[in-house]
Protein backbone atom coordinates (compact mmCIF):
# COMPACT_ATOMS: atom_id res chain seq x y z
CA UNK A 1 0.00 0.00 0.00
CA UNK A 2 1.43 3.38 -1.04
CA UNK A 3 0.70 6.50 0.97
CA UNK A 4 0.97 9.81 -0.86
CA UNK A 5 1.92 12.91 1.09
CA UNK A 6 0.79 16.24 -0.30
CA UNK A 7 2.77 19.27 0.80
CA UNK A 8 0.62 22.42 0.93
CA UNK A 9 1.73 25.16 -1.43
CA UNK A 10 2.32 27.56 1.46
CA UNK A 11 4.83 25.08 2.95
CA UNK A 12 6.70 24.87 -0.35
CA UNK A 13 6.83 28.65 -0.50
CA UNK A 14 8.12 28.81 3.07
CA UNK A 15 10.89 26.35 2.14
CA UNK A 16 11.96 28.51 -0.81
CA UNK A 17 11.87 31.68 1.29
CA UNK A 18 14.15 30.02 3.85
CA UNK A 19 16.92 30.19 1.22
CA UNK A 20 17.12 33.93 1.81
CA UNK A 21 20.15 34.41 4.04
CA UNK A 22 19.04 37.37 6.17
CA UNK A 23 15.77 38.65 7.56
CA UNK A 24 14.89 42.14 6.26
CA UNK A 25 16.00 44.92 8.60
CA UNK A 26 14.79 47.88 6.52
CA UNK A 27 11.64 48.54 4.44
CA UNK A 28 13.62 49.21 1.27
CA UNK A 29 17.16 49.69 0.07
CA UNK A 30 19.65 49.38 -2.75
CA UNK A 31 22.37 46.75 -3.22
CA UNK A 32 25.57 46.94 -5.24
CA UNK A 33 28.82 45.03 -5.29
CA UNK A 34 32.39 45.16 -6.49
CA UNK A 35 35.77 43.47 -6.38
CA UNK A 36 39.19 45.13 -6.44
CA UNK A 37 38.97 45.64 -10.22
CA UNK A 38 35.62 47.45 -9.99
CA UNK A 39 35.90 49.39 -6.74
CA UNK A 40 37.18 52.53 -8.52
CA UNK A 41 33.59 53.15 -9.64
CA UNK A 42 32.12 53.13 -6.12
CA UNK A 43 32.61 56.86 -5.27
CA UNK A 44 30.84 58.07 -8.43
CA UNK A 45 28.10 55.46 -7.96
CA UNK A 46 27.59 56.56 -4.35
CA UNK A 47 27.74 60.33 -4.99
CA UNK A 48 25.19 60.17 -7.79
CA UNK A 49 22.92 57.91 -5.72
CA UNK A 50 22.94 60.14 -2.65
CA UNK A 51 22.17 63.21 -4.73
CA UNK A 52 18.64 61.90 -5.31
CA UNK A 53 18.11 59.06 -2.80
CA UNK A 54 18.31 58.36 0.91
CA UNK A 55 17.34 54.67 1.18
CA UNK A 56 20.08 52.59 2.85
CA UNK A 57 22.74 50.76 0.85
CA UNK A 58 24.07 47.22 1.15
CA UNK A 59 27.53 46.83 -0.37
CA UNK A 60 28.63 43.35 -1.41
CA UNK A 61 32.34 42.66 -1.17
CA UNK A 62 33.32 40.32 -4.02
CA UNK A 63 37.02 40.75 -3.23
CA UNK A 64 37.55 44.45 -2.51
CA UNK A 65 40.71 45.96 -1.08
CA UNK A 66 40.73 46.59 2.66
CA UNK A 67 40.50 50.35 2.11
CA UNK A 68 37.44 49.90 -0.09
CA UNK A 69 35.76 47.74 2.53
CA UNK A 70 36.38 50.36 5.21
CA UNK A 71 35.00 53.03 2.84
CA UNK A 72 31.82 51.00 2.29
CA UNK A 73 31.28 50.36 6.01
CA UNK A 74 31.19 54.11 6.61
CA UNK A 75 28.42 54.54 4.03
CA UNK A 76 26.24 51.48 4.45
CA UNK A 77 26.15 47.82 5.36
CA UNK A 78 28.79 45.41 4.04
CA UNK A 79 28.59 41.68 3.40
CA UNK A 80 31.44 39.59 1.98
CA UNK A 81 30.88 36.86 -0.61
CA UNK A 82 33.83 34.89 -1.92
CA UNK A 83 33.84 34.26 -5.70
CA UNK A 84 34.54 30.68 -6.76
CA UNK A 85 35.51 29.43 -10.20
CA UNK A 86 32.64 27.69 -11.94
CA UNK A 87 32.97 25.15 -14.78
CA UNK A 88 31.58 25.96 -18.22
CA UNK A 89 30.84 23.65 -21.14
CA UNK A 90 33.72 23.63 -23.60
CA UNK A 91 31.29 24.13 -26.49
CA UNK A 92 30.53 27.58 -25.05
CA UNK A 93 33.89 28.42 -23.51
CA UNK A 94 35.76 28.04 -26.81
CA UNK A 95 33.90 31.06 -28.21
CA UNK A 96 34.55 33.34 -25.22
CA UNK A 97 37.76 35.36 -24.58
CA UNK A 98 39.68 34.37 -21.45
CA UNK A 99 39.30 37.89 -20.03
CA UNK A 100 35.52 37.41 -20.04
CA UNK A 101 35.65 33.89 -18.63
CA UNK A 102 37.63 35.16 -15.66
CA UNK A 103 34.69 37.39 -14.68
CA UNK A 104 32.30 34.45 -14.25
CA UNK A 105 33.33 33.79 -10.65
CA UNK A 106 32.01 37.23 -9.66
CA UNK A 107 28.99 37.14 -11.96
CA UNK A 108 27.71 33.96 -10.36
CA UNK A 109 27.92 35.54 -6.90
CA UNK A 110 25.20 38.02 -7.86
CA UNK A 111 22.38 35.51 -7.21
CA UNK A 112 23.79 34.95 -3.71
CA UNK A 113 24.00 38.72 -3.30
CA UNK A 114 20.27 38.97 -4.08
CA UNK A 115 19.56 36.37 -1.40
CA UNK A 116 21.70 38.35 1.08
CA UNK A 117 19.43 41.39 1.01
CA UNK A 118 18.65 43.23 4.24
CA UNK A 119 15.60 44.93 2.74
CA UNK A 120 11.91 44.09 2.33
CA UNK A 121 12.06 45.72 -1.10
CA UNK A 122 15.41 45.63 -2.88
CA UNK A 123 16.95 47.04 -6.02
CA UNK A 124 20.21 45.51 -7.13
CA UNK A 125 22.15 48.10 -9.16
CA UNK A 126 25.47 47.26 -10.84
CA UNK A 127 28.40 49.44 -9.80
CA UNK A 128 28.98 50.74 -13.36
CA UNK A 129 25.99 53.11 -13.28
CA UNK A 130 25.24 56.73 -12.52
CA UNK A 131 21.95 57.91 -11.02
CA UNK A 132 20.02 60.84 -12.45
CA UNK A 133 16.90 60.68 -10.32
CA UNK A 134 15.14 59.01 -7.42
CA UNK A 135 14.68 55.23 -7.61
CA UNK A 136 11.38 55.42 -5.72
CA UNK A 137 9.32 54.81 -8.90
CA UNK A 138 11.16 51.48 -9.24
CA UNK A 139 10.41 50.53 -5.63
CA UNK A 140 6.76 51.42 -6.25
CA UNK A 141 6.52 48.72 -8.94
CA UNK A 142 7.28 46.01 -6.36
CA UNK A 143 3.97 45.31 -4.65
CA UNK A 144 3.62 41.53 -4.34
CA UNK A 145 5.75 38.81 -2.72
CA UNK A 146 6.93 37.40 -6.03
CA UNK A 147 7.27 40.74 -7.79
CA UNK A 148 10.38 40.96 -9.97
CA UNK A 149 11.22 43.85 -12.28
CA UNK A 150 13.91 44.21 -14.96
CA UNK A 151 14.23 45.69 -18.41
CA UNK A 152 14.91 43.87 -21.65
CA UNK A 153 18.49 43.73 -22.81
CA UNK A 154 19.37 46.03 -25.71
CA UNK A 155 18.94 44.36 -29.09
CA UNK A 156 22.60 43.96 -30.09
CA UNK A 157 23.46 42.08 -26.88
CA UNK A 158 20.25 40.05 -26.87
CA UNK A 159 21.02 38.94 -30.45
CA UNK A 160 24.54 37.98 -29.38
CA UNK A 161 23.21 35.82 -26.54
CA UNK A 162 20.94 33.98 -28.98
CA UNK A 163 23.66 33.53 -31.59
CA UNK A 164 25.87 31.85 -28.97
CA UNK A 165 22.89 29.75 -27.81
CA UNK A 166 23.22 31.17 -24.31
CA UNK A 167 19.44 31.63 -24.13
CA UNK A 168 16.63 29.83 -25.97
CA UNK A 169 15.77 31.45 -29.30
CA UNK A 170 12.30 32.48 -28.10
CA UNK A 171 13.39 33.66 -24.66
CA UNK A 172 13.41 37.29 -23.60
CA UNK A 173 16.90 38.43 -22.62
CA UNK A 174 16.79 40.59 -19.51
CA UNK A 175 19.55 42.89 -18.33
CA UNK A 176 20.42 42.02 -14.73
CA UNK A 177 22.25 45.29 -14.11
CA UNK A 178 19.11 46.50 -12.31
CA UNK A 179 16.89 43.96 -10.55
CA UNK A 180 14.02 45.05 -8.31
CA UNK A 181 12.35 42.43 -6.12
CA UNK A 182 10.61 41.65 -2.85
CA UNK A 183 12.30 39.70 -0.04
CA UNK A 184 11.20 36.09 -0.43
CA UNK A 185 10.66 36.36 -4.20
CA UNK A 186 10.23 32.72 -5.23
CA UNK A 187 11.62 32.92 -8.79
CA UNK A 188 14.93 34.19 -7.41
CA UNK A 189 15.00 31.46 -4.74
CA UNK A 190 14.21 28.76 -7.32
CA UNK A 191 16.87 30.04 -9.71
CA UNK A 192 19.47 30.04 -6.95
CA UNK A 193 18.57 26.51 -5.91
CA UNK A 194 19.58 25.28 -9.36
CA UNK A 195 22.60 27.54 -9.76
CA UNK A 196 25.23 24.78 -9.66
CA UNK A 197 23.61 23.19 -12.70
CA UNK A 198 22.90 26.48 -14.47
CA UNK A 199 26.45 27.80 -14.27
CA UNK A 200 27.84 24.88 -16.30
CA UNK A 201 25.79 25.79 -19.37
CA UNK A 202 25.64 29.59 -19.06
CA UNK A 203 28.20 32.32 -19.41
CA UNK A 204 26.90 34.48 -16.57
CA UNK A 205 24.04 35.37 -14.27
CA UNK A 206 22.20 37.25 -17.01
CA UNK A 207 21.74 34.49 -19.59
CA UNK A 208 21.24 31.99 -16.77
CA UNK A 209 18.40 34.00 -15.19
CA UNK A 210 16.79 34.82 -18.56
CA UNK A 211 16.75 31.11 -19.45
CA UNK A 212 15.33 30.16 -16.06
CA UNK A 213 12.54 32.74 -16.34
CA UNK A 214 11.67 31.53 -19.85
CA UNK A 215 11.50 27.87 -18.84
CA UNK A 216 9.64 28.52 -15.58
CA UNK A 217 7.19 31.01 -17.04
CA UNK A 218 7.68 33.28 -14.02
CA UNK A 219 6.22 36.75 -14.63
CA UNK A 220 8.53 39.74 -14.91
CA UNK A 221 7.53 43.38 -14.61
CA UNK A 222 9.21 45.23 -17.46
CA UNK A 223 11.00 48.36 -16.35
CA UNK A 224 10.40 51.30 -18.70
CA UNK A 225 13.65 52.06 -20.49
CA UNK A 226 14.03 55.49 -18.89
CA UNK A 227 14.26 53.81 -15.50
CA UNK A 228 17.28 51.78 -16.63
CA UNK A 229 19.07 53.04 -19.71
CA UNK A 230 21.99 51.08 -21.12
CA UNK A 231 25.01 52.38 -23.00
CA UNK A 232 25.11 53.27 -25.91
CA UNK A 233 21.48 54.43 -25.71
CA UNK A 234 21.04 58.18 -25.84
CA UNK A 235 20.35 59.44 -22.33
CA UNK A 236 16.77 60.61 -21.79
CA UNK A 237 15.95 63.73 -19.79
CA UNK A 238 13.77 61.38 -17.68
CA UNK A 239 16.58 58.90 -17.05
CA UNK A 240 16.81 57.49 -13.52
CA UNK A 241 19.68 55.03 -13.92
CA UNK A 242 22.21 55.04 -16.75
CA UNK A 243 24.18 51.81 -17.05
CA UNK A 244 27.66 51.98 -18.59
CA UNK A 245 27.81 48.30 -19.48
CA UNK A 246 30.74 46.78 -21.45
CA UNK A 247 34.29 48.04 -21.88
CA UNK A 248 33.11 50.85 -24.14
CA UNK A 249 30.63 51.81 -21.45
CA UNK A 250 33.37 52.06 -18.83
CA UNK A 251 35.23 54.56 -21.03
CA UNK A 252 32.01 56.57 -21.33
CA UNK A 253 31.61 56.32 -17.54
CA UNK A 254 34.95 58.05 -17.12
CA UNK A 255 33.93 60.78 -19.53
CA UNK A 256 30.54 61.28 -17.88
CA UNK A 257 31.90 61.61 -14.36
CA UNK A 258 35.30 62.49 -12.96
CA UNK A 259 36.16 59.37 -11.04
CA UNK A 260 38.78 59.52 -8.32
CA UNK A 261 40.32 56.63 -6.48
CA UNK A 262 38.72 55.62 -3.20
CA UNK A 263 39.04 58.52 -0.73
CA UNK A 264 41.36 58.17 2.20
CA UNK A 265 39.86 57.72 5.59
Amino acid sequence: MHVLFFIPKKHLEAKKMSIYINKPLFPQGVITGANFEQEWMLPAWFDSYKKYNDSPILFIDFGMSESAKRWCKKRGELITLTPQKTPLKQSIAQHIPDAILEKRAVWFQKPKALLSTLFKKSIWVDVDVLFFGTVQPIFDLIKDLNALAMRKEIAIRADSERSLNLVPQKATSYNTGVVAYMWGCLPIAQWCENLDICCKSHLGDQDSFSTFLYKSGAPVILLPEYMHQIHPEEKSHRSIIYHFASSAGKNAFLEAKTVSSLPTE
